[in-house]
């Protein structure tokens, strides 16, 4: 089971940086209720011995303690990530199941943690994997809690709202409904409370045009409505064997190191506040240099982190598992992990034994407040012809947000140009060599060619703002994720009648597809796409129909722009998106046009990178791999 970490087979996941590159310290981040779906952690089950067998013996120890089938009902035949998982007797044993089976399969592979921090229930398993509590205690712990909330049945909901905690304060009908349950990130928190409350909490939230998500539990954890079951449990928690933790141990509870474990602390991972946004400005302040692993079902740590973490553009969280990620995915990324620190030393084939690089740039999407943080400062010439260009401070669009433009595509597109662009700089000043080939999402093909040295910096920005103010121009599409099917499966759905009118939009991975036209068309499709046997498909909050024949107008349009300006051939190959293959001499003023009506082909690009002997990838910017 999980044990103490190692130092004798240590090994620190690495920036990509040539002869320069530095190792950093790990981070082992594990999830709470919340992030569990079912089938979560399947692929790895057949795809690494330590992660099965792991997952085999946490099972006994549950099913040998009183809470059997645990196993078998993750991985049910007849339910897919779609459906809801939240029966307590088994989502709470399943998070800590596939939490610690993956820090084992880490370990397996040489990646050992150098902290640990959990979120609620995700403490434990931190707790576990630093040798706080046997891995006994930690089940027999858990079962008594299940029992404990089914005995004394405290049901309650609980709700992600996605918007500033200040919501919750400064609204007095909000706050007299529910309880403050956690604060992720500056624009993620959580309520708790009966299920009246919540659902007037959610009517609210509608009154004020605030996204929310019901969360998969059916508890009112982090709020009063436990204090039922404070005795008992204090009870039960004092039978523990505790011991001081073997790394350095961050918690969500205090928002800051905890070398002494008592049973009290234990109860307040139930009972008080998640402060995870407070915890990893606390770590990012005590060491900047350390990567996050997000070891739980869903990525949303990582997503949390990517949010709070701002700094030179290097990716400092790292997702495992992701519901909607291609087969294998998880498999890559752990094998990613333990072999970057060999890369900063040793060559990977390519060609003539040389190892091949690429450095991508993220597209709209991965934007967030506080992005770029000292970035401005660092390059104040560049930034100063930003402000000049733009007409305002991009400086302040990208880490304060004032006016709420941040998420508008005629503001999204050039901040994240300025921020994909200065974090490359600040690299090649740093002494990071230049890739072996670029390639960007959508928006970020335009950095990846202004680095390539295609045209410069303010050629650059100024056709990224008027591509961004004909986007946003642009009204009345929409866009879905397809996740599950293949591209001939979703095209077929799309022939029939009037879903003939969507378009392919995106071929992010083999089974992964957006899709763009008409809103009413788009929203419609979802029924059919999944009778197909799609496991998800998701409507983006977009106000077009991107990449697809209705962006025309704007593509005639642009022509005229890209005609004004005059490109040079790139000095490093750029993969485009609409060919997935390198520029030509001469291509770059009609291949922008037509990306703005093509699908970006981002699994066919990278395809080719691989087959060209590209080993890594480095994303530059402000989002994640």
């Amino acid at each position: 089971m999980t044990g103490t970490a190692g130092s004798d087979r240590r090994r620190r996941v690495t920036y990509s940086g040539g002869r320069n590159a530095m190792p950093v310290k790990n981070v082992f981040l594990f999830a709470g209720q919340g992030s569990q779906y079912y089938g979560m952690g399947r692929d790895l089950l057949s795809d690494h011995p330590v992660f099965s067998a792991s997952m085999s013996n946490w099972s006994t120890v549950f099913a040998d303690l009183g809470l059997p089938g645990v196993f078998e009902e993750i991985y049910r035949a007849d339910r897919t990530a779609a459906d809801p998982f939240d029966e307590i007797r088994f989502t709470h044993p399943a998070i800590l199941m596939v939490e610690l089976a993956m820090a084992e399969t880490l370990r397996a592979e040489g990646v050992e943690p150098d902290y640990v921090l959990g979120a609620s229930l995700g403490e434990f398993a931190a707790a576990a994997a630093a040798g706080v509590l046997s891995p006994e205690d930690l089940a027999r712990s858990v079962v008594e809690q299940v029992h404990m909330l089914e005995r004394h049945r405290v049901p309650g909901a609980m709700l992600a709202v996605l918007g500033d905690v200040a919501l919750y304060h400064d609204d007095e009908w909000l706050g007299a409904d529910v309880e403050l349950a956690a604060v992720n990130s500056d624009r993620n928190f959580v309520v708790s409370g009966d299920a009246a409350g919540v659902a007037r909490a959610e009517r609210r939230l509608q009154e004020l045009r605030v996204l929310y998500q019901r969360l998969p539990v059916n508890h009112a954890f982090h709020s009063s409505r436990l204090d039922a079951v404070a005795e008992p449990y204090l009870s039960s928690l004092s039978r523990l064997t505790l011991r001081p933790p073997a790394v350095p141990f961050v918690s969500c509870e205090s928002a800051g190191y905890v070398t002494h474990f008592d049973a009290s602390h234990f109860w307040q991972l139930v009972r008080a506040p998640i402060r995870f946004r407070e915890a990893i400005q606390f770590l990012d302040r005590q060491d900047p240099d350390v990567v996050y692993l997000d070891l739980g079902p869903s990525a949303t740590m990582a997503n949390f982190v990517a949010s709070i973490v701002r700094g030179d553009g290097r990716n400092r969280a790292v997702p495992i598992l992701d519901p909607f990620a291609p087969r294998g995915r998880a498999l890559q990324a752990i094998r990613t992990q333990a072999g970057r620190s060999r890369r900063a030393s040793t060559s990977a084939p390519g060609q003539g034994g040389k190892q091949m690089r690429a450095v991508v740039f993220p597209g709209q999407g991965s934007q967030a407040r506080g992005m770029g943080g000292d970035l401005f400062t660092r390059f104040p010439d560049l930034t100063a012809t930003a402000d000049q260009i733009l007409g305002y401070s991009v400086a302040e669009l990208c880490r304060e947000d004032p006016r709420g433009q941040l998420d508008q595509t005629q503001f999204t597109q050039p901040a994240l140009f300025v921020v994909n662009a200065l974090a490359y700089l600040a690299r090649r000043q740093d002494g990071e060599p230049a890739p072996d080939y670029f390639a960007g999402h959508s928006l970020g093909e335009y950095n990846a060619l202004c680095a390539a040295g295609a045209f410069d910096f303010a050629t650059g920005l100024r056709l990224v703002c008027e591509r961004g103010r004909l986007m946003a121009a642009s009204t009345g599409g929409g866009m879905a994720a397809a996740v599950g099917l293949t591209e001939e499966a979703v095209r077929e759905v799309l022939s029939r009648g009037a879903l003939s009118g969507i378009d392919l939009a995106n071929h992010n991975a083999p089974d992964q597809f957006i899709v763009s036209g008409p809103r009413e068309a788009v929203e419609s499709a979802r029924e059919a796409v999944l009778a197909a046997g799609a496991r998800a498909y998701l409507v983006l909050r977009v106000s077009g129909a991107f990449h697809s024949r209705y962006m025309e107008p704007a593509r005639r349009e642009f022509e005229q722009v890209l005609a004004g300006c005059e490109f040079r051939p790139p000095q490093v190959p750029v993969v485009a998106n609409v060919t997935g293959r390198p520029y030509e001499p001469g291509s770059v003023r009609e291949i922008l046009a037509e990306q703005l009506v093509r699908p970006v082909r981002w699994e066919r690009s990278v395809r080719h990178m691989l087959a060209a002997g590209v080993s890594t990838f480095d994303e530059v910017g402000p989002g994640r791999c």
